[in-house]
C-alpha cells in the first residue's frame, strides 16, 4: 500500500491544482519532523519541531543524535548508536522516539507518553520508549554514559509539549486511551472524540431541483439541474479524476476522484501494511492521505449507510469514503467561494449513495 498511498496523495494534490488553481491547505511538502534547536537559560536543550517542542537535559549536549522520517524523530545515544552500527550494522542506542499518527493505536504500546493533538495536521503526538536496554554494553564507558542519560528520561517526558498550547501537557506512559480522550478532542477520527453522525438524504430537503448523476457506475450524487458536467481531458483522467461539474455561475466546481489502495497487493501484504502503519482499516488510510495533503479531517458521518470523513482547507470542502469492495478510496470535493458553509454544497455531499 505504500506505493498506492503515494500515488493517492499525488492524485489528490493534482486534482486540487487542476480545478482550483491553488492548493489552499498546508504545504504538501510540509515536514512535521523538521526542527530547529536552542539553549535555554538553565542550559537545557530545546528542539522545536513543526508542532511540538522537546526539551532535553543540559548534560545531553553533544551526546545524542536525531534520525528523522516523515512522521518520527528517533533520539539516539550517539556513542552507542555509532558502536552498534560499526560492529553489527544495527540501530542500537535509542533513547526515545517522537512520533505522530492520525489514529490511537499507540495507546496499546507498552511504554509511551502522550503529548497532544494538532488541529492543523490532524495528528496525535506521542513519545515511545524502548522496553529493552539499548546501550552498547561491550564498552563500559559507553554503557555508563547511556545509563546516565536514560536515567533522565523522566525530564524529557515532563517537558514535551504542543507549541499551540505553550505548556507541557504530557500524559504518563501508563495512561489509558480514556486519559488521551480527556486531554484532547480529535475531530472526525474513528475512536476519537470527534463527532460521528448518521444521516439519510431526502430529495425534498435538498433545497433545489436536481437530478441523480452516477459516478463510475459505483455511487450517485444528487446535483442541481443547472450544474453542468465538465469535459475531462487525458491529463485529468490520468490523475484519476472521473467526474467534474460546474455551477451555473461558474463560481464553484465539484470533482470526483478515485484511487485503488490495494492494487497489486495480496491480502496478506495489505494486512501487514495496515499493521505496520498502525491502521485499523483502509478508511483510516484514506483519512490520513487527506491529512498528509494539509486538509483538516473534521468529522466522520455515515451518509446513506456509507461511512464518510469530511475534510476541508481554506477553499475546498468534501468527503472521502471507501467503495463497497473496501479497496477504492473515493474523494468528492467542491472548490470555489465559501463552499464549506453553503447549503447546496452540504446537500450535494449528503446525497451520496451507492448506485442501485
Amino acid at each position: 500500500m505504500k506505493k498506492s498511498w503515494r500515488k493517492t496523495i499525488t492524485a489528490v494534490c493534482m486534482g486540487t491544482m487542476l480545478f482550483s488553481g491553488n492548493v489552499y491547505g498546508a504545504d504538501s511538502s510540509q515536514d512535521l519532523m523538521a526542527y530547529t534547536d536552542n539553549v535555554l537559560s538553565d542550559g537545557s536543550l530545546i528542539y522545536y519541531f513543526e508542532e511540538v517542542a522537546i526539551t532535553l537535559p543540559a548534560d545531553w549536549q553533544g551526546k545524542f543524535e536525531i534520525v528523522t522520517t516523515d512522521n518520527s524523530a528517533a533520539f539516539y545515544h550517539k556513542a552507542s548508536h555509532e558502536k552498534w552500527q560499526e560492529k553489527y550494522g544495527e540501530d542500537g542506542g535509542k533513547l526515545f522516539t517522537l512520533s505522530c499518527t492520525i489514529n490511537h493505536d499507540f495507546s496499546e504500546l507498552p511504554d509511551f507518553t502522550y503529548i497532544g493533538f494538532s488541529e492543523d495536521s490532524v495528528m496525535n503526538y506521542f513519545m515511545i520508549f524502548p522496553t529493552d536496554f539499548q546501550a552498547y554494553t561491550e564498552d563500559e564507558a559507553v554503557a555508563a554514559e547511556f545509563q546516565q542519560m536514560n536515567a533522565e528520561i523522566d525530564f524529557v517526558k515532563q517537558n514535551a509539549y504542543m507549541l499551540s498550547e505553550g505548556a507541557p501537557v504530557g500524559v504518563p506512559a501508563s495512561g489509558s486511551s480514556a486519559d488521551i480522550g480527556a486531554a484532547t478532542t480529535v475531530p472526525g477520527i474513528p475512536g476519537g472524540n470527534g463527532s460521528s453522525d448518521t444521516s439519510d438524504f431526502q430529495e425534498s430537503q435538498a433545497g433545489y431541483t436536481g437530478s441523480w448523476v452516477q459516478v463510475r457506475g459505483k455511487f450517485e450524487l444528487y446535483l442541481p439541474s443547472d450544474w453542468e458536467s465538465v469535459d475531462l481531458d487525458e491529463e485529468d483522467q490520468a490523475n484519476d479524476i472521473y467526474f467534474a461539474a460546474m455551477s451555473s455561475d461558474q463560481n464553484a466546481i465539484l470533482v470526483a476522484m478515485s484511487m485503488n489502495l490495494t492494487d497489486g497487493y495480496t491480502q496478506e501484504e495489505i494486512d501487514a501494511e495496515l499493521a505496520e502503519g498502525n491502521y485499523s482499516s483502509l478508511f483510516e488510510v484514506a483519512q490520513d492521505a487527506m491529512a498528509q495533503q494539509g486538509y483538516t479531517v473534521e468529522k466522520t458521518e455515515t451518509i446513506n449507510d456509507i461511512p464518510c470523513a469530511f475534510f476541508s482547507n481554506e477553499d475546498d470542502y468534501g468527503i472521502v469514503f471507501m467503495d463497497q469492495s473496501d479497496s477504492v478510496m473515493e474523494v468528492v470535493y467542491l472548490t470555489g467561494g465559501d463552499v464549506r458553509n453553503n447549503d447546496t454544497v452540504q446537500a450535494m455531499l449528503h446525497s451520496v449513495r451507492w448506485a442501485g
